[in-house]
């Protein structure tokens, strides 16, 4: 028989430490299961609280400022006064450059080191004043020329010249054969046909391109309405490269704008 070298007082230390190792390990367990957070299931969970929202509302909070009226853009007004007022926030310059009874042309100058204004065409309809969908310029290149009512169409016309460099190609157009690039000066007139219904179509109605001086391609074009659509005739045998309109404005029916 087999006799354990181990005293009875031994075991009992032994079995003491054991308790008190798993007592300490089962309240640690308690501990962090009590401090965890319950588990949730993914539908339970709101995105925001609503109420919490609700009492923060405009504490903090973005908010976006209400869209502006056409009255505040200074797109329309019942008062001329008032809509030239308008133009002229933040120190702008108003100018009417052309007054033709129910059509008015005014330029609007901000800065006046930039030497350029924005130029709009307003028409009175129903006792309101309101802004033509188009917009023009005024710089030391493009000027205003002319302004008025058309005499068999309801609507009006705006013409505004125009000189800037480019540059152009010389010689035939095929493929082995030499072209020269050169430097043009172009002078154009822009014609603007804005309808009383809010229609508005700007086509180059006069080019020139002048290669040292002296004019190497031109282009005249006569306007016409051509089903409801503004469409020009003219001679494009001289027009070149840079004066030739483009083919959809082109037709020789309809009836003439004069």
């Amino acid at each position: 028989m087999f006799v354990s070298d181990h005293q009875s007082g031994h075991n009992r230390r032994v079995r003491v430490a054991c308790a008190a190792l798993a007592s300490i390990v089962a309240s640690v367990v308690a501990t962090s299961a009590a401090r965890a957070h319950p588990v949730r299931d993914i539908d339970d969970l709101e995105p925001f609280d609503i109420k919490r929202d609700k009492i923060n509302r405009g504490k903090g909070r973005m908010r976006m400022p209400p869209p502006q009226t056409p009255e505040q853009l200074c797109e329309r007004n019942t008062s001329w006064p008032k809509l030239v007022k308008c133009l002229g926030k933040g120190g702008n310059t108003v100018k009417t450059l052309f007054d033709v009874g129910k059509g008015r042309v005014v330029s609007v100058t901000g800065n006046p080191s930039y030497g350029s204004a924005s130029v709009y065409v307003y028409t009175q309809r129903n006792n309101r004043w309101e802004r033509m969908n188009a917009y023009f310029a005024s710089n030391p290149s493009t000027e205003i020329l002319s302004f008025e009512r058309l005499k068999h169409e309801n609507g009006y016309r705006l013409e505004q010249g125009s000189i800037m460099k480019s540059s152009a190609f010389t010689g035939e157009r095929f493929p082995g054969a030499e072209q020269t690039r050169v430097q043009v000066t172009l002078r154009r007139k822009t014609t603007a046909i804005c309808l009383d219904n809010g229609y508005c179509q700007q086509l180059v109605t006069s080019c020139d391109a002048l290669v040292d001086g002296k004019t190497r391609w031109s282009f005249r074009g006569t306007l016409r309405i051509d089903h409801g659509q503004v469409r020009m005739s003219g001679d494009r045998a001289y027009a070149g490269q840079v004066c030739a309109p483009a083919p959809s404005q082109i037709s020789d029916l309809g009836d003439l704008l004069e």
